[in-house]
């Protein structure tokens, strides 16, 4: 019985790795899709699609040492602006993933957005990193019940793309129509 009960832990302990980033402790790509695709067949919410412009540039002045120690910050900003029982991933090296669960308010994901771009800028001079460090997010809320995570996933990323072509340091709503800038 000892030998069953240590693979269960060691196979449960093998499935959590494979599902979070080392790192910051969040839900990596997988892990975070998953999540959300569960979740999405009993009801829907809002997606946020952060990235942090600039992040290279702290690596390269600064060194990885110190770019993961302000990534590893910068999350503990993102927490603090959402519930716990919402949904933060690390897709990418500085691009995260957010779903806000039961949520059909526009007005309080903006405050959130508004928020979170404040507190990060803030965070940012108060630490004397590059002025150039900046966060742009592209939004979208829908409660369709047919909508899947590609079709959310890619509202947000055309919406994010246009956040960063329209001068970063801001968010961008997905509205039907919207495309990639050009």
């Amino acid at each position: 019985l000892g030998t069953v009960v240590n693979t269960i832990n060691l196979v449960e302990k093998l499935d959590n790795l494979s599902k979070h980033d080392e790192l910051t402790g969040l839900w990596n790509r997988r892990g975070f899709i998953d999540k959300v695709q569960g979740y999405m067949n009993i009801n829907k919410g809002a997606l946020i699609f952060v990235d942090l412009d600039g992040l290279k540039i702290i690596n390269d002045t600064y060194g990885h040492i110190i770019g993961d120690r302000f990534l590893i910050e910068i999350v503990k900003i993102i927490k603090c602006f959402f519930r716990a029982s919402d949904l933060i991933g690390r897709i990418g090296g500085d691009e995260f993933l957010i779903f806000i669960k039961d949520i059909y308010d526009k007005e309080i994901v903006r405050e959130k957005a508004n928020a979170l771009i404040k507190k990060i800028h803030e965070y940012v001079t108060a630490n004397n990193y590059p002025k150039e460090i900046s966060i742009s997010m592209g939004i979208h809320i829908d409660n369709r019940p047919e909508i899947s995570f590609t079709e959310l996933y890619n509202k947000v990323d055309i919406a994010l793309y246009n956040a960063k072509h329209n001068g970063r340091d801001r968010y961008v709503y997905y509205h039907e129509g919207m495309t990639y800038p050009k």
